[in-house]
């Protein structure tokens, strides 16, 4: 129970809850601009009139921030907080603030910087000193560097250990918890605020985090998110409200569950990336048996809802969904095959099926005879904002592919095209191939890149780039995990590209 493990983003609900510790206090506001806040703050914004990055926004992924600066984050000596505070003022916002959901790791290094800004001291001295100790969490603690102590559990991928990796972004998932610790942090937000006799948080702040924040904005497609706890995507049979997150870290995988109206909650830890495949689901059926137990009653059976497959689908109303689409800034296809759309996902082949409801069932051929249908995965076609998506539904949150809609290219962008050097590398990213090109239409970016830090050697990808400007390109769709902008310069007479901070230089057309 004391071993420690790391929790990848579940370190996020650490980090909000004291930031609405301090709101509950007045030493924050939820809702005046970060910038008022955090002295010399500020990101380069093409959105005219926008919102503030407040820190509500940021709570929720809602600030418009990318979703990680690459360079330096990896590191096994990391930069501080307050470098990569410098080095925001040069990097775009992605989204107009408080339009849609953006999952940011950008976002809550800042709001580590901001309580360095209020405490005095660095984050991981002022949120042990003031949340984690008192709430009894002797054995947890944030580590920014690739050291670990020793009762800490080694992480591993596919079976073998992974060489330990620091994070910059400290706030945003670099916690060390036992699962003896998470069980006494569950038992305070359980208990609205208390431990060992005190009133860490106010029961009025703690409460407003299970709050649904910036609920029904088109572009997030039915996801709902409270101030750090995730509040859709998860259900318990027989349970209340379900809060939930989940995190990755390389060689771990956790997952915490949470119905606070039932007063239980699950945990998963695991010291291998493969916990992925299974934290959540075995932390809600945990959660399930949990109830059971306390009510004495089985939980209910999941409603008969009687799934008819249609099968008067037509050519001419199935084309207009049929063409190119991006997610996580790579591009797909679905394709119209006779009466049938097609989608390549998760490297699989499916055929999307239409349904009685107007949403569109997946199936994947087996042995060439029979069709399965994949269980509770949907995908709904859908406008928001002047833009078309293919919604997949049934993941904990919704995975949107965006229709690429070919644009003309800015004479700008085409005179840049061809291959590109980065002499820029880190833990985080080699560029090992780049080449600005044109397909189809797009805007693209043909790269083969190294990660240390992931395990991928040699990973190529075709992204696909929407210049918004003469000089910034959006990767585009990079969905609620966005891939951020690529900024187009001249140094040394040269054509250079900036990306995450790496830098890539323009060597042949």
């Amino acid at each position: 129970m004391d071993t420690c493990f790391r929790v990848g983003s579940v370190s996020k609900l650490f980090t909000a809850t004291e930031v609405m510790r301090r709101v509950g206090r007045g030493e924050i506001d939820l809702d005046a601009p970060l910038a008022t806040q955090l002295p010399g703050f500020g990101m380069q914004s093409r959105f005219e009139p926008a919102k503030p990055i407040t820190v509500r926004a940021l709570l929720s992924h809602h600030a418009g921030l990318p979703a990680n600066h690459l360079r330096g984050m990896w590191e096994p000596e990391p930069g501080s907080l307050a470098q990569l505070q410098t080095a925001l003022r040069h990097e775009p916002l992605i989204a107009s603030p408080q339009t849609r959901y953006v999952y940011s790791n950008l976002g809550y290094a800042m709001l580590g910087r901001l309580i360095e800004e209020r405490s005095r001291m660095p984050f991981a001295n002022a949120i042990r000193q003031e949340l984690l100790q008192p709430a009894g969490m002797s054995h947890t603690t944030f580590e920014r560097r690739a050291s670990m102590p020793a009762h800490c559990a080694a992480g591993h991928r596919k079976g073998r250990p992974v060489q330990p990796s620091g994070l910059r972004d400290e706030p945003a998932g670099a916690m060390l918890a036992s699962a003896a610790d998470m069980a006494n942090f569950l038992q305070l937000v359980l208990a609205n605020g208390q431990a060992n006799g005190r009133q860490l948080i106010s029961a009025e702040a703690l409460q407003s985090m299970f709050q649904p924040q910036f609920e029904g904005l088109p572009l997030d497609f039915g996801h709902r998110i409270g101030l750090g706890w995730m509040l859709s995507g998860v259900e318990v049979a027989g349970a209340g409200p379900i809060a939930w997150h989940a995190g990755q870290y390389p060689g771990y995988h956790a997952a915490v569950v949470m119905s606070r109206s039932d007063k239980l909650a699950a945990l998963v830890l695991t010291n291998g990336e493969e916990g992925r495949s299974f934290a959540l689901q075995t932390a809600a059926k945990a959660l399930e048996l949990a109830l059971e137990v306390q009510t004495g009653r089985a939980a209910p059976p999941r409603p008969d809802t009687k799934l008819v497959l249609r099968t008067d689908a037509t050519a001419d109303e199935l084309a207009p969904l049929a063409g190119d689409y991006a997610v996580f800034g790579s591009n797909t296809a679905i394709k119209l095959k006779k009466n049938r759309l097609t989608l390549e996902i998760f490297d699989s082949q499916l055929d999307l099926v239409p349904t009685n409801d107007g949403r569109f069932a997946l199936q994947k051929g087996v042995l060439g005879v029979l069709d399965f249908t994949v269980p509770d995965l949907f995908v709904r076609f859908t406008s928001a904002d002047g833009r078309r998506h293919a919604v997949l539904d049934g993941l904990p949150a919704p995975m949107a592919f965006e229709r690429l809609e070919k644009k003309p290219i800015p004479p700008a962008w085409l005179s840049r095209l061809g291959r590109y050097t980065s002499d820029t590398a880190d833990n985080a990213m080699e560029f090992r191939e780049f080449e600005l090109a044109v397909d189809d239409g797009v805007l693209i970016a043909r790269v083969v890149t190294h990660n240390p830090v992931a395990g991928l050697e040699g990973a190529r990808g075709r992204v696909a780039l929407q210049p918004v400007s003469d000089d910034i390109a959006e990767i585009f769709n990079g969905g609620a995990m966005d891939g951020g902008s690529v900024r187009a310069t001249r140094r040394q007479g040269t054509d250079t590209l900036l990306f995450s901070g790496y830098v890539l230089t323009r060597i042949a057309p």
